[in-house]
């Protein structure tokens, strides 16, 4: 091992991951502020939504996507695991409604919600929790409700789970992810009786993301 190298371990407890979360919320969202690679799939999903809808950010990150769906007229309670991530949220969308929250106890959520909204959370549950965790997703829909998932796809001849240890910032952090195929979504949303009405994928140079939106039947 190198100075400055951490070893890697397994990190699909969720309390490793939100000690990343918290050690990374303030470069993570310095470094993500220009992303654009999800702007085409959440204008798809939502044009799908009633002026007003309620919509479930589940792993709301730094509060940025929130305030987007607020921008748009919808009310927006989201939960994410990090207590900095937290903060950034309340920061970045006042509007907003956040609570500290892991998504594998979605139940702890009171009501439920005209949508979904998870983005870039799913890929951080092990693949063999993932349709459950989608389960949860559709229990916390109205009927006629819009579920939203945007994971990392699978990649030819590489791990579709992986601890991977990260120097993007000056400084080693570790992140559990996991990687799906169209049809392992399509899978899940079947499972849970999400009938899909839009699928997005955009190529990257490092990683390609897929966007699905199911509605609740």
């Amino acid at each position: 091992m190198f100075p400055g190298m951490i070893r890697p371990v397994r990190l699909r407890s969720m309390s490793g991951l939100r000690d990343t979360y918290n050690q990374i919320a303030k470069d993570w969202h310095k470094d993500h502020l220009k992303d654009t690679w999800w702007v085409e799939g959440v204008e798809k999903f939502i044009r799908l939504l009633a002026p007003g809808s309620t919509i479930l950010d589940v792993g709301c990150g730094d509060g940025v996507r929130a305030q987007y769906l607020a921008d748009h007229g919808f009310r927006v309670h989201g939960i994410d695991i990090s207590e900095e991530m937290i903060k950034l949220s309340q920061q970045n969308c006042p509007s907003g409604v956040f609570e500290l929250l892991d998504m594998t106890h979605l139940e702890q959520v009171m009501g439920t919600f005209d949508a979904i909204f998870a983005q870039a959370s799913l890929l951080h549950a092990a693949r063999a929790e993932a349709e459950k965790i989608v389960g949860m997703f559709a229990s916390k829909l109205k009927k006629g409700g819009y579920c939203y998932i945007a994971v990392k796809a699978s990649r030819e001849n590489k791990p579709d789970e992986e601890d991977l240890v990260e120097n993007d910032y000056g400084y080693p952090y570790q992140r559990f992810f996991s990687y799906y195929s169209r049809e392992d979504i399509r899978r899940y949303f079947k499972a849970s009786k999400l009938k899909i009405v839009s699928m997005t994928e955009v190529v990257l140079p490092r990683t390609t993301w897929i966007q699905m939106v199911g509605k609740k039947v």
